[in-house]
């Protein structure tokens, strides 16, 4: 979707359940940057596309594309998006000046690029002991450390997940896997076809949608249909938020088929209407579902 339709999607959520003014202009913020930042990525990274033997082995058995195409960009390219990235939050994130001091620091103490290497690669493997540990020398929130890290990195992996996703036999993949099949990651979203009904899942680190079964957990598997549920809320009829009651993790997801005809899903919005379901699953004891921590894709039983 191009950055005109995606600011007027943004729009159409002013006033929504949840959606402040002040998160909108947030996400704004974000959308323009990824926007233009993904102008400077699709011409210098990666450095090398990933070949197609590592598209052909992340489609044909379920390993991750990043186990065998190593995602960090060049130094320059890293440093140059993350100081374009503070500026551009600086106003709606009052920590964006604490981050940059912390990174300043290092010009002359531990090299910059080394660090931001480490900030990168423990925000998109998950590894919150390396993210403890750089929030502790910046003498800041982990949680905002890595929520800021993670928007550095989305528009390098929605490139990574471009290369993927356009491959012909992505499509019809035969292994069904938990995590994101470009980075590993757990699904932030799914939805249900129109047509037949299908369930994809959505990863917002790569912007990959993925098919997989609809009587099975995202996270932990569980195929138990008894175990298995959603709720459903007043008003917003073409939403569920799909739980599991062996992990306790719940996934928010949008049914196409309550949807008007012709309406297209645009995660990247959806994701932030509908934040006000996540809060309500937690307030019934579901949390954001995980994948135990690992990074590694995992097949379904059912697929």
């Amino acid at each position: 979707m191009d950055l005109s339709a995606s600011k007027s999607g943004l729009k159409s959520l002013e006033g929504k359940p949840g959606v402040s003014p002040d998160l909108l202009h947030l996400e704004q913020c974000l959308l323009e940057w990824r926007h233009a930042a993904a102008g400077h990525i699709a011409i210098h990274y990666p450095s090398q596309a990933p070949d197609t033997s590592h598209l052909n082995e992340a489609i044909k058995t379920g390993a991750t594309l990043v186990s065998s195409h190593d995602p960090l960009p060049a130094a320059a390219l890293l440093s140059q998006r993350v100081d374009e990235l503070l500026g551009a939050v600086r106003e709606s994130l009052p920590d964006a000046g604490a981050i940059r001091e912390w990174l300043d620091r290092h010009v002359a103490g531990e090299n910059r690029d080394a660090l931001l290497e480490r900030w990168f690669t423990a925000v998109w493997k998950r590894d919150g002991d390396e993210l403890q540990s750089l929030a502790g020398d910046a003498n800041l929130d982990p949680e905002i450390l890595s929520w800021t890290g993670r928007q550095l990195a989305r528009p390098f992996f929605h490139r990574l997940g471009t290369y993927l996703s356009a491959h012909p036999a992505f499509k019809s993949r035969p292994v069904k896997t938990a995590g994101c099949p470009c980075c590993g990651g757990p699904a932030r979203m799914g939805r249900y076809e129109r047509e037949e009904g299908h369930r994809l899942l959505w990863c917002d680190l790569c912007n990959v949608q993925w098919a997989f079964p609809r009587v099975t957990c995202p996270f932990c598997l569980n195929d138990d249909q008894k175990k298995l549920g959603y709720l459903t809320f007043e008003n917003v009829a073409n939403y569920r938020v799909d739980v599991c009651e062996v992990c306790h993790g719940y996934l928010r997801a949008i049914n196409e088929r309550d949807l008007p005809e012709g309406d297209r899903v645009d995660f990247i919005i959806e994701d932030v209407g509908t934040y006000h379901l996540g809060i309500a699953a937690e307030k019934q004891d579901y949390h954001p579902g995980d994948l135990s921590g690992s990074t590694a894709g995992r097949a379904s039983p059912s697929g």
